[in-house]
């Protein structure tokens, strides 16, 4: 029998963020009373109110919140999975929505009779201190508050990549690639987090010198998001580096929409 889902959801950054609340609906078969972490509601309107000032203004805007994000890490549970099962129950938790497919294969057997969908506050509260910090150039920052949301959801892609962009900026290329490999060995993730781990590792290869198994990565990262235009930029790079006439250094991270362009896919 097809999964139901239960959602409890509403718009911020775009149809493809989730910025619900929490539904509280019981599977009818199971448990009498379960007991789920919740975020607190102060926590979310928080996180929603930094995605929405991001998703409006860029990453810069989070400034004005700040310390009411770091206050939400200052009260998260101690523990608040990306998924994690009650009985018939499979609650998901993400902030974008082409993301839960991933989350549900990634709870594996047996198949759940009920979904839902929760929007991941505390997670998503460090990605966006670990962006802001990486824009205003403080990857240490950064690093410090993408480990505070990888204690509570270790292969969390979003998290990881950002934090390895920050290690990018600090020269620990060693550090990310021990990030970036056992994740996508792993197989787990929508194909969106492993385009953008898969850049992120061509990233580092580059500079560590190892053209080809770069290469590689960007090509395999078209396969699952085409046209990027980052991607096909950095392998532009690699030509030029072989060829001898590029020079410059490989450009920064992109991994935003402002970084897709309209091409034909390889």
């Amino acid at each position: 029998m097809k999964p139901v889902w239960k959602w409890a959801l509403a718009s911020a950054w775009s149809a493809a963020i989730l910025c619900g609340g929490v539904a509280s609906a019981q599977p009818a078969n199971g448990p009498t009373a379960i007991k789920i972490q919740r975020g607190d509601a102060r926590d979310l309107a928080a996180v929603q109110a930094a995605s929405v000032a991001a998703n409006q203004s860029g990453p810069r805007a989070i400034a004005e919140h700040v310390t009411a994000l770091q206050a939400v890490l200052d009260r998260a549970p101690k523990s608040f999975p990306e998924f994690e099962r009650h009985g018939d129950l499979l609650i998901v938790r993400s902030s974008r929505s082409d993301d839960q497919p991933a989350l549900v294969a990634q709870a594996g057997e047996p198949a759940p009779r009920i979904l839902r969908a929760e929007y991941n506050t505390y997670g998503y509260a460090s990605f966006l201190l670990g962006s802001f910090w990486n824009e205003i150039h403080e990857p240490a920052k950064a690093v410090a508050a993408l480990d505070r949301g990888l204690v509570l959801q270790p292969r969390n892609g979003l998290l990881i990549g950002e934090r390895g962009a920050a290690l990018a900026a600090l020269r620990r290329f060693d550090d990310a690639m021990a990030s970036y490999d056992p994740w996508l060995a792993a197989g787990i993730g929508s194909p969106l987090q492993r385009a953008l781990i898969l850049r992120a590792r061509g990233f580092a290869l580059i500079e560590l010198n190892r053209l080809d198994e770069a290469e590689h990565d960007y090509l395999e990262s078209l396969k699952l998001e085409p046209c990027h235009a980052g991607a096909r930029h950095e392998l532009a790079y690699i030509a030029g580096r072989r060829t001898g006439t590029e020079h410059s250094s490989p450009s920064k991270l992109l991994t935003y929409d402002k970084a897709k362009g309209t091409c034909s896919p390889v």
